[in-house]
């Protein structure tokens, strides 16, 4: 290795360069029309404010970043037992410095600093075979359920029911996000995220969140993408009485 070459965490200055880098690697090929970044996508772990540096393992030679790899601690409670997640994303190798050993190099720096962070597990999405090299394997189950306006039609009829007002949330709804972040903190799984940055956490993966009023009352919310097509989220104080009224109030706003 030469003097001029560095596997370690990026550094302050290195902000800019390695979002670059990453918008690059992940993103080169959008149409102008739709071009997307990792900062709009996933404010949660890159804006500035969050020192996304300090969690991006690089390598850097002759001056230039040719790969990172970031690690971003997570504290859970997974069924009442805390534990610490490592999320391993944004592996990158630069354009121009592939198949030169980089993404080894940054993928153990990032093992490194899982391990020393003390997490209790780690996780990626990614290529099985690619991430098996460090341990990763396939696990758990993602159950899926469709709705449409003809299920709707069955299950209810021509009943009339309640309707919500939903209410774009916006960062200055402080005291709604705060009921909401203790709505979700009521689930057996969830994320432990500072108050400051809950309201990035929702409008991660280009996500729009909306509050449910039912008059007065906050009957809870959910998360829109940037289309406006699809619900990704929803989460209810009293599900069991709720639910109708916020699936009919979901489908007056889809299109």
């Amino acid at each position: 290795m030469t003097k001029n070459f560095y596997v370690g965490p990026a550094k302050k200055e290195d902000y800019g360069e390695l979002m670059a880098m990453l918008d690059d690697v992940f993103f080169f090929d959008d149409a102008p029309s739709c071009a997307r970044g990792f900062l709009p996508l996933l404010p949660k772990l890159y804006k500035k404010e969050y020192r996304p540096w300090e969690r991006n393992l690089i390598v850097r030679e002759g001056g230039v970043i040719r790969a990172a790899a970031g690690m971003y601690v997570l504290d859970c409670v997974i069924a009442g037992q805390p534990l610490r997640c490592g999320g391993i994303g944004n592996v990158a190798v630069a354009r121009d410095s592939r198949r030169l050993g980089y993404m080894k190099l940054v993928m153990d720096a990032a093992m490194d600093a899982m391990r020393a962070e003390g997490c209790d597990f780690g996780a990626l999405g990614g290529q099985r075979q690619r991430y098996a090299y460090w341990g990763f394997e396939r696990t758990g189950v993602v159950l899926r359920a469709e709705c449409s306006r003809s299920n709707l039609r069955h299950a209810f009829g021509k009943r009339k029911t309640r309707a919500f007002r939903p209410e774009r949330l916006l960062p200055e709804s402080k005291t709604v996000l705060r009921e909401i972040q203790a709505l979700t903190e009521a689930a057996p799984v969830h994320g432990i995220h500072a108050p400051e940055a809950f309201y990035d956490c929702l409008c991660s993966w280009d996500e729009n969140p909306f509050a449910l009023w039912d008059g007065e009352r906050l009957a809870g919310c959910f998360l829109l993408d940037r289309f406006g097509k699809d619900v990704s989220t929803l989460m209810l104080h009293d599900a069991e009485n709720d639910f109708e009224a916020a699936v009919h109030t979901l489908f007056d706003c889809l299109p």
